[in-house]
């Protein structure tokens, strides 16, 4: 696991999936994940409801936060799997969820213009996820979360080791971006891999906290912090 560190850090990479060779079920026999899980089986949906797509061909040193750069302005992301190569595969893949199915369209069009390429002259493919999700319904919520309180608690490492207890998660980026002078009060932004089980479960560890050490008259650096939800870089400006 990676060290605390100010800069991008990729904590741990979730479950892989495979392409090739479908079950009955859209999941690839090479499937290396859980089958079980929701999110891991196919939604009765027609193809032009998936807002899930599979991505091949990207680096094979493609981190979370060089495919979410490469997504911005197509599309809010609901949830984003990196699996570097394995095998006889020298390049990297990726499941990408969008919030609906803008982002598919966005992405799509994006790729076959010949506009959706990474470093080192990596040009994937996009086609369509066999593990089909629908769109989720429309909210401010996101991959990405404001806090707001005494530096004392936040701050990059106590943050960190704070949803580190009990969640697993990838991180594009945590920056500060603003403080407000002479009260010791930061405000950063920490965004995401995914929604998905990461910003989600972050959000509500956080909140509740706080809500339990303002009731319990605890931590007074935890009891004056404050949560909200931020935009999705990916997400296009109206």
């Amino acid at each position: 696991m990676a060290q605390p560190t100010s800069s991008p850090v990729a904590i741990k990479i979730e479950d892989s999936q495979g392409q090739p060779s479908p079950t009955p079920t859209g999941m690839s026999n090479n499937y290396r994940g859980s089958r079980t899980r929701t999110e891991n089986i196919s939604e009765d949906i027609s193809d032009d409801e998936n807002t899930s797509v599979w991505i091949q061909g990207l680096p094979p040193n493609c981190s979370y936060d060089m495919l979410l750069a490469n997504l911005e302005k197509t599309g809010k992301v609901f949830a984003t799997v990196v699996n570097k190569p394995i095998g006889l595969h020298n390049t990297s893949a990726s499941k990408v969820v969008f919030w609906d199915r803008s982002g598919v369209n966005n992405l799509l069009r994006k790729s076959a213009k010949g506009e959706f390429v990474f470093p080192g002259n990596f040009s994937p493919t996009v086609e369509l996820n066999r593990i089909k999700t629908s769109a989720q319904p429309v909210s401010n919520r996101s991959r990405v979360i404001f806090v707001t309180g005494p530096e004392q608690f936040v701050n990059f490492d106590n943050l960190y080791r704070f949803f580190s207890e009990g969640i697993v998660f990838q991180l594009e980026q945590v920056s500060q971006i603003r403080t407000e002078q002479g009260s010791g009060v930061v405000t950063l932004r920490w965004a995401f891999g995914s929604y998905r089980l990461q910003a989600q479960s972050a959000f509500k560890k956080l909140h509740d906290a706080i809500a339990a050490s303002r009731l319990r008259g605890g931590n007074p650096d935890l009891a004056a912090v404050h949560v909200a939800w931020g935009p999705d870089p990916c997400e296009p400006q109206n």
